[in-house]
């Protein structure tokens, strides 16, 4: 039996035996009828396709292109659940084959093949693969539609607007503007919670005026699985707290991938408002908890449970004492670092045989800095620790290295006035970058200190220049950095779809909502135009020095940098400062 004539109680009937199934009235229209409902009752077939839809697309289907599990699907969709077979010409599995006839007869194609075999090209006009009937002037291949227009722009009669023709009733922005918009649509019905429910469909509006349409395509996946993420995890939004929500999206660096989405939620309060540096403070805490328990079964696992519980009572103590928010002394970051670098310290201990802490000497420390100098400040924490805190048979002790400038840290003259002439002259994309570089050369700032610029730290004066505070002291910008500075402010847009410029504080913004740019965007075109932070800030106070700046604390009161800073450049360019340099130690401490 090729094909079922009637199915009863799940089995299939022949024409012959089903003709012995005695008839019925149909519970809706009196008809009468052999088939069933699924609740055993009698309903003839044209009862049963009443008000039914497609169960892929949602259209009305009066005749069922195939039977499914879950319903019926209509003509065009029943392709997409045939069982995928090999193409004949490249082996691909593919749903969907064209027979065609060849020359070693026939065969059936996949989509790809079955183009290739018919000639077809991409249209210079309207870039679809289509069957060429001609070549533009320049010997290009153009379809029939685009070659009857006879070079006329296409009229979109969707939106009115010229553009690229998709089909005669719609060009490519509208397309994709269509398949966005359906494909938030049709995500909707999955999720099994309200409130994500309809953020998905608040979510996708918004983004779809926001961001470019075509963006929004590739990127709608992605998006989707951030509110599934929420909708498993969460039934309504009031349980989401920092420490639930990291979990759910994969720690931090998932909150980054989802910072668009992310955005939209907290900037319609939909989910509890929380700050950035409590996120990252918990973050950092899962990455701490993860990283004690790998250690589970080491010797020194123990040793680092109490190098993390003193990390952790130190902060308290500072944040008992106002030390909070900008002004934290120890940040959760740095207590990862330092246990990291404890961890490696551990690690080298246990590969040369040491089995408890009390074995550590100081020429295993010595030996520790010369393979990692890069740890040797990350370290300290840890060995004040251990002769502080943790019983050891000697003290461990520490050669104090000297804090110098490294060799060739200032830039060539030739080089430093190349890069003024260049940033002086920016474009409209590389303002940004220009009024960056311009501030770390000639007015020492770091990069982190100018991605943290505010608006209302700038005060434009009656002349149109502008006056800025990097240190205590207010300067007035040079005239011709002023007018950059007044071009980028006319065109400052900022990098997340759903961040608007007017209500970002920051001169910056960044790729976070609300927040300013990221150090290490900034360290990575510095990186291309071939210097660094640290030649930028030395050559601009070596430009200082040389300008007539030769007191440590107009550094320090134009700039905003510390006195230590100030006094060992100025030291290294004018020996005469010995004096001064011995009353203030490079150790910090207060001013004399």
């Amino acid at each position: 039996m090729a094909k079922a004539r009637l199915v009863r109680n799940g089995k299939a009937l022949c024409d012959t035996c089903s003709q012995r199934i005695p008839y019925a009235p149909c519970g809706k229209c009196g008809k009468q009828t052999r088939m069933l409902n699924d609740q055993g009752e009698p309903l003839c077939k044209v009862c049963r396709a009443l008000n039914r839809t497609c169960v892929r697309c949602g259209k009305p289907v009066r005749k069922a292109g195939r039977l499914v599990d879950g319903g019926a699907v209509c003509g065009p969709c029943a392709k997409y659940y045939r069982e995928p077979q090999a193409c004949d010409q490249c082996g691909a599995m593919e749903k969907v084959l064209t027979g065609v006839q060849t020359e070693t007869g026939r065969r059936r194609l996949c989509g790809r093949c079955f183009r290739r075999h018919k000639g077809y090209k991409s249209c210079s006009i309207c870039r679809k693969d289509r069957l060429p009937v001609g070549v533009t002037a320049d010997g290009k291949p153009i379809c029939k539609t685009c070659l009857s227009a006879a070079g006329k722009p296409f009229v979109c009669p969707t939106c009115g607007q010229e553009g690229i023709r998709h089909s005669r009733r719609r060009c490519q922005k509208c397309y994709v503007r269509d398949t966005a918009k359906s494909r938030v649509e049709e995500y909707a019905p999955l999720f099994s919670h309200a409130w994500t429910r309809e953020a998905w469909l608040g979510f996708g509006a918004e983004t779809l005026e926001a961001m470019n349409p075509e963006k929004l395509v590739h990127r709608i996946n992605s998006y989707y699985l951030f509110f599934v993420r929420l909708d498993l995890a969460f039934s309504k939004p009031t349980e989401i707290t920092p420490v639930a929500l990291l979990k759910s999206v994969g720690g931090l660096d998932g909150l980054r991938r989802y910072t668009v989405p992310y955005g939209y939620l907290l900037k319609h309060r939909i989910i509890p408002e929380t700050t950035r540096s409590l996120l990252q403070d918990e973050a950092e805490s899962i990455r701490q908890e993860a990283m004690i328990a790998k250690l589970d079964g080491k010797w020194y696992a123990p040793v680092m449970a109490r190098y993390r519980n003193h990390l952790l009572t130190v902060r308290a103590r500072y944040d008992s004492r106002g030390w909070k928010g900008e002004d934290t002394r120890m940040k959760a970051r740095s207590i990862t670092l330092n246990l990291r670098a404890a961890r490696r310290l551990c690690e080298t201990l246990d590969a040369i045989g040491v089995q408890m802490i009390q074995q550590t000497t100081p020429e295993m420390l010595d030996k520790f800095f010369m393979d990692y100098p890069g740890l040797a400040v990350s370290i300290r924490a840890f060995v004040r620790y251990l002769n502080r805190k943790e019983k050891l048979f000697q003290r461990l002790r520490l050669k104090t290295v000297a804090r110098s400038v490294p060799e060739g840290i200032f830039l060539p003259r030739e080089k430093s006035t190349a890069l003024i002439q260049a940033w002086m002259t920016p474009t409209d994309e590389t303002l940004r970058q220009s009024l960056i570089g311009l501030f770390m050369l000639l007015y020492a700032q770091t990069v982190k200190n100018c991605v943290r610029l505010r608006l209302d730290a700038l005060i434009q004066r009656a002349d149109g220049r502008y006056r800025i505070a990097f240190g205590r002291a207010e300067i007035h910008l040079d005239a011709r950095i002023s007018a950059i500075l007044d071009r980028y402010l006319n065109v400052r847009q900022t990098l997340v779809a759903l961040d608007h410029a007017d209500e970002n504080p920051y001169l910056f913004p960044g790729r976070q909502l609300g927040s300013h740019l990221s150090a290490e965007s900034v360290s990575g075109w510095l990186k291309k135009a071939g210097v660094s932070s640290d030649q930028l800030f030395a050559t601009s106070i070596y430009n200082a020095y040389q300008n007539g700046l030769r007191l440590p604390k107009v550094l320090v009161r134009a700039f905003g940098i510390t006195d230590t800073t100030a006094i060992k450049y100025l030291n290294m360019l004018d020996p005469r400062l010995v004096m001064e340099i011995e009353r203030k130690p490079l150790g910090g401490g207060d001013e004399p």
